[in-house]
């Protein structure tokens, strides 16, 4: 399960222990939880375990769970309602807010469920999210696309959407560093397997070294994706989009 670190109010994946995909989305996620109004309804769609839950409960006034059933299986909390082929039992315009964190490329037809997210939200209400781009094939077998960010503005305009932010993560710098991290942490595995968890620890700290540069780097404003040739080939997206409130 992922667990979100808390700090006083602020929320966090530390990179020490988290991937570099995940800490930097996650930081522009929070970002855009923070510039949304106090208070309303949010539907978590495809919460897995419901990471984000705590969060999220800060913000809003009332929190509602949905995922799909099968692939729901594999987590440990269960949602408080399941995502069918005919959408969310949610009546129309009733949500101020829908989260989509790593969802997306688990979703077969994104764009009848993105309109279905249109359906339940409020006019002026906002869907938020991340979506992975340079990562392996993962919760097998529901895992079927990859978007690039010319796909995914299309999607969400052609669901209804005005879309507000749509930002790179990373960059071919990143995706480096974060595959040197993938590529020798079959030994942590082992590790693991032996019951060695501090051997394990120490090692997974290690190989995660050009990830923690990377890091830094970004952190300090040298971020190679500010060159175009690196930042084709992102860790993945975040988005930021709203149903139009039809106010001129």
């Amino acid at each position: 399960m992922l667990k979100l670190q808390q700090r006083g109010d602020k929320f966090f994946y530390s990179i020490l222990w988290n991937p570099v995909a995940r800490v930097l989305k996650f930081e522009n996620f929070s970002r855009y939880v923070a510039a949304l109004p106090q208070g309303g309804k949010v539907l978590d769609y495809g919460a897995g375990d419901r990471p984000m839950e705590p969060m999220l409960k800060t913000k809003f006034d009332s929190y509602l769970a949905a995922d799909y059933a099968p692939s729901n299986e594999a987590h440990t909390n269960r949602p408080d309602i399941f995502i069918t082929d005919d959408g969310l039992d949610v009546g129309d315009e009733t949500m101020d807010c829908v989260v989509l964190t790593e969802v997306l490329e688990h979703i077969y037809k994104p764009v009848a469920a993105l309109k279905d997210i249109h359906r339940i939200l409020k006019p002026g209400g906002s869907v938020i999210g991340t979506v992975p781009f340079a990562v392996g094939e993962h919760e097998a077998p529901y895992d079927f696309h990859r978007y690039t960010s010319f796909a995914l503005r299309q999607m969400f305009e052609e669901a209804g959407f005005e879309v507000k932010d749509l930002e790179y993560v990373g960059d071919t710098i990143g995706v480096t560093a974060a595959n040197f991290a993938r590529t020798f942490g079959i030994v942590t595995k082992l590790f693991y397997k032996l019951k060695l968890p501090p051997l394990a620890a120490l090692y997974n700290l290690i190989i995660r070294i050009p990830e923690l540069i990377y890091y830094a780097l970004v952190k300090l404003g040298l971020n190679p994706g500010r060159v175009s040739y690196y930042k084709a080939n992102p860790l993945g997206f975040t988005f930021s989009a709203t149903k139009p409130d039809g106010k001129i």
